[in-house]
């Protein structure tokens, strides 16, 4: 029996990063709305207009159909699901009721990738090595659960309200955070975006940051990105890279990420040894 090919499909909170391209897997729509309407930005347009809060943006998951509809093209093929994390999006679920809803003849499987944005893509990216090495499917699948576990992301935000009016951290944690100037370091943490458990005024926040993600990094590879911040970017790629770290510069979270993180972010990952 001749072997099934495998692809990768994945949902539109992904961001690439470098080796991943746009033809090495699908995605399932994720719906971005301004004002009540669904509208297809690019991400420049995005971060110029979620400026002016006049503007009220909004995201809806993708639904079953969205993934139903990227499944049925490869009916014959063997389909690795990867999804934003279970914890803080019904994506997951969506692809599940997808995956039951399909009668394609090669098999299906969604994995929880318990991350978002760059960390996600170093997940389908692990999983493009994989294929590209021969692994079988099974072996793929094994793999991807068990390296998953292995990406940290950490950021810093200039406003939480953006997080706390989607219900992604608490009302108290922003009012304080507000109130007195500072901002937490938060990490993704098994899926879940947690107060990683130190405050930064934000006059300092660049090597703030970089002193607290430093001393945690256990890799010789680290990742930033940003939203608008990009001057701070590439003050802290300077900072890791005199320390002798390999710095990958990312760009932008995806709008669909940027709904809730707000106009101005810092954030840095890696993957662990």
């Amino acid at each position: 029996m001749k072997n099934r090919r495998i692809r990768i499909i994945s949902d539109e909170t992904i961001d690439f990063v470098p080796g991943l391209e746009e033809n090495d897997l699908a995605l399932a729509n994720v719906h971005l709305f301004l004002n009540g309407k669904e509208v297809i930005f690019s991400r420049e347009k995005f971060y110029k207009m979620i400026n002016d809060r006049k503007n009220s943006f909004n995201t809806s998951q993708a639904n079953p159909e969205d993934f139903i509809k990227v499944m049925k093209k490869f009916p014959d093929d063997d389909l690795i699901v990867l999804t934003v994390t279970s914890k803080l999006s019904g994506t997951y679920n969506s692809a599940l009721v997808a995956k039951g809803s399909v009668k394609n003849r090669g098999r299906i499987e969604v994995v929880d990738s318990l991350s978002l944005s760059a960390g996600l893509g170093i997940l389908a990216l692990r999983a493009k090595e994989l294929i590209s090495e021969g692994k079988i499917f099974d072996e793929i699948i094994n793999e991807l659960n068990i390296f998953k576990h292995k990406i940290r992301i950490f950021l810093v935000l200039k406003t939480l309200d953006y997080l706390v009016a989607g219900g992604r951290v608490n009302r108290a944690i922003g009012f304080v955070a507000k109130i007195v100037n500072l901002k937490p370091v938060l990490e993704i943490r098994d899926g879940n975006l947690v107060v990683a458990g130190k405050m930064l005024l934000f006059d300092n926040l660049v090597r703030g940051f970089y002193d607290f993600t430093e001393k945690r990094a256990k890799s010789d590879k680290i990742f930033v990105l940003n939203n608008s911040m990009k001057d701070e970017c590439s003050e802290l790629k300077k900072l890791f890279e005199s320390k002798g770290l390999e710095v990958m510069e990312l760009g932008s979270l995806n709008p669909a990420l940027g709904v809730h993180a707000g106009p101005e972010c810092l954030a840095a990952g890696w993957i662990s040894e």
